[in-house]
């Protein structure tokens, strides 16, 4: 992850440089030095160009809406150079990823294709694997790597039970799968309390949250 975005920031600055945001022209200049440079496969260095392409055309076409929108008199947007995070998230199509079964994947790394078990979270419907196609994108999401950004910004880091989170009242705590007739909606049967069923929803992750938090770092009434 951490080459591939060196990488896109390599592309990045050439593509910058000669205003050229163009796929088969980036890539007929630079694949070779993306394969030999940052040592990825075809596929992730062509992901890398298509990235960063992506990357500057969704800027483009928001920066010249953005100026459309400006009276004659406003200064007007320039494109700037982009930069990518060394765990920026990257898309790993068919070719770099493929599943082994319903809990091992098998990922393109820089040292060949390592099987790697995985684990889906929550209750879902059975998996048929011959139905699995398309793309995912890969997100470094460690808790300690959470950690150690929670702890450089200064903030808590809390981890939450998520269980019942969306069937419990906020203000009363009653728990019934009932307390949700449709599926953005929440209503208690106990107290009567009603609103947005995501909202309720996060509403029981801050109480939870600031019961389980130590008086030091709990934030001040009203903040949050």
């Amino acid at each position: 992850m951490e080459k591939f975005n060196e990488a896109c920031d390599m592309v990045s600055v050439d593509a910058f440089a000669c205003r050229c945001f163009n796929k088969f022209a980036i890539q007929a200049k630079l694949y070779k030095r993306i394969r030999e440079e940052y040592r990825l496969s075809a596929q992730l260095a062509v992901r890398c160009i298509s990235k960063v392409v992506e990357s500057y055309q969704t800027d483009i076409a928001n920066i010249r809406e953005r100026n459309q929108r400006k009276a004659p008199d406003m200064p007007r947007e320039e494109l700037t150079v982009h930069t990518f995070r060394p765990h920026s998230a990257m898309v790993y199509d068919q070719r770099i990823l493929s599943w082994k079964g319903p809990d091992k994947v098998s990922i393109t790394s820089l040292d060949g294709r390592p099987i790697i078990p995985t684990v889906v979270g929550g209750k879902y419907a059975p998996l048929e694997m011959f139905r699995v196609k398309g793309q995912a994108d890969l997100i470094y999401t460690d808790r300690q790597f959470i950690a150690y950004k929670a702890m450089l910004a200064g903030v808590p880091l809390v981890i939450i039970d998520p269980n019942n989170t969306s069937r419990q009242c906020n203000t009363c705590g009653h728990i019934d799968v009932k307390n949700r007739p449709k599926r953005s909606d929440f209503c208690c049967v106990c107290c009567g309390h009603s609103e947005n069923a995501d909202l309720n929803a996060a509403k029981n992750i801050r109480n939870g949250a600031a019961i389980i938090q130590p008086m030091v770092v709990r934030p001040a009434e009203g903040s949050a």
